[in-house]
């Protein structure tokens, strides 16, 4: 199965919005979900039919990335 990361308009000015060592973590986390999508802390979105959200721990609020099948 093909995976597609998104990342959505407000996730990327909040990304933005993070320290350098914070943006960091997050594209770690980013580059970890290519090995293995279904590592660390995933959920399924609501609605969704084959999509998923990584926290990585920085924020509580926010959801950095959204992983889809296509």
């Amino acid at each position: 199965m093909a995976w597609n990361l998104q990342i959505t308009g407000p996730a990327q000015k909040e990304f933005q919005k993070l320290p350098a060592k914070d943006q960091a973590r997050v594209k770690e986390a980013l580059l970890a979900m290519q090995q293995d999508p279904f590592s660390g802390d995933i959920k399924r979105l609501k609605g969704e039919a084959a999509a998923w959200r990584r926290r990585v721990g920085i924020t509580a609020s926010s959801t950095i990335s959204t992983l889809r099948s296509t």
